[in-house]
């Protein structure tokens, strides 16, 4: 009784109009939340004051989810959401008109990126998985550089099998508990991703502003136009798979028509991340038919890095104009021949766990490779080690 008096004084003094209807009162509900499942959970000010179901909230609310649903519906590639009854509140609706995978860093003069992938495992140090350690360490070098923009994410982030739905655990446990809620991450599906419902990881976005997966390719908008950034799906590039009953040549194509409209004719840095490596010298031979099309569009096309995962190890390659970055140690157990760390003149490798870190200016990109491995065993003191760096200029 005294929350209903509370809202009531709160809907008058708003000049709001209580009139007839379901259950004795019909409430205007746009000095609400709407959380839009189908038992619906109205909130104000964060705390939930009614539930209902979505039907009883009269033509008006009616109206309001049908928009909803047109709006996550207009057009082909758009995530399909559904309205399951969950005791999660996901307010669909409006993260849906305010979420954007675009940054707004067109004036920015030094864009700093964290790189990393293959981490969808948690933290446990007898199976060698590292994954918070390498988040810690993420966090720990962004505070001392002033903060880094955004994180480029190339594949299997979540193990061994993708992600069941929007509700599986993994989501949460493995992303949102783990990674900096304030720094955006753009992501591309590697093959273990290829196992799960890649829906499930598009529709996602509407309830993580920073899990930024677009579609399955996409390129990074809101960069300044020194700086295009495109992620691929090495996955279909390889033939292996197809999706939403598309063949993998038509999907490819339009890969193929994506890049080429945002790569060929910018005169800025082009950087191209996706799973599969298209060179390396150690671990898991290149996957042939995604390395022959990203060395055949860099004949055309050419791009100054690509960046790739699949590799649960840290590597540098340069060739000319052309650098290779994999960073596969992420967080999940690490593999390759050897466990010594290699550095000579344009080469780079070592197996630890850790992350890459690039500040990208128009004239230059500084390239850091962090060691989590030995700021682990000091007990986190101090600040994880960058034990490779070079500078790319332009």
């Amino acid at each position: 009784m005294k929350l209903f008096i509370c809202l009531t004084l709160i809907l008058v003094s708003c000049g709001k109009l209580l009139k007839p209807s379901w259950m004795g009162v019909t409430k205007d509900f746009s000095a609400f939340e709407i959380y839009s499942t189908e038992n619906c959970e109205i909130y104000q000010q964060g705390k939930m004051v009614q539930k209902t179901l979505c039907s009883d909230l009269g033509p008006e609310q009616a109206k309001i989810e049908n928009t909803c649903r047109k709006l996550l519906q207009q057009s082909e590639g758009q995530p399909q959401v559904k309205f399951p009854d969950h005791k999660r509140k996901a307010n669909y609706c409006q993260l849906a008109q305010k979420h954007s995978s675009a940054l707004l860093l067109a004036g920015s003069e030094v864009i700093r990126i964290v790189v990393l992938s293959d981490f969808g495992r948690g933290e446990n140090a007898s199976q060698g998985y590292r994954q918070k350690s390498v988040a810690r360490a993420i966090d720990t070098i962004c505070k001392s550089r002033s903060g880094c923009n955004f994180a480029l994410a190339p594949g299997d982030l979540f193990y061994p099998d993708g992600v069941y739905d929007v509700w599986d655990g993994k989501l949460r446990n493995l992303f949102d508990d783990i990674y900096d809620p304030d720094l955006p991450f753009f992501l591309v599906a590697g093959n273990h991703d290829h196992k799960g419902n890649l829906q499930a990881l598009l529709e996602y976005s509407m309830f993580n502003q920073n899990f930024r997966m677009p579609d399955l390719f996409y390129r990074i908008s809101g960069l300044p136009d020194f700086l295009t950034i495109v992620g691929v799906d090495t996955q279909l590039l390889a033939e292996e798979s197809g999706f939403a009953g598309k063949s993998p040549s038509l999907l490819n194509a339009k890969q193929e028509s994506l890049m080429k409209s945002y790569l060929c004719e910018n005169k800025g840095w082009k950087i191209v991340f996706g799973h599969y490596p298209s060179l390396s010298k150690d671990g898991h031979p290149t996957v042939q038919g995604s390395s022959d099309f990203l060395n055949r569009f860099y004949d055309e096309c050419p791009y100054d890095i690509y960046i790739a995962g699949h590799n649960h190890f840290q590597e540098y390659i340069r060739e000319g104009n052309r650098h290779y970055l994999i960073q596969g140690a992420g967080g999940a157990d690490l593999h390759g021949s050897s466990n010594e760390t290699i550095k000579n003149d344009g080469y780079f490798r070592s197996q630890r766990h850790g992350f890459a870190l690039l500040e990208v200016s128009k004239s230059q990109i500084k390239v850091e490779y962090f060691d989590v491995s030995s700021w682990i065993n000091s007990n986190y003191q101090g600040l994880p080690n960058a034990f490779f760096s070079t500078e790319i200029d332009k």
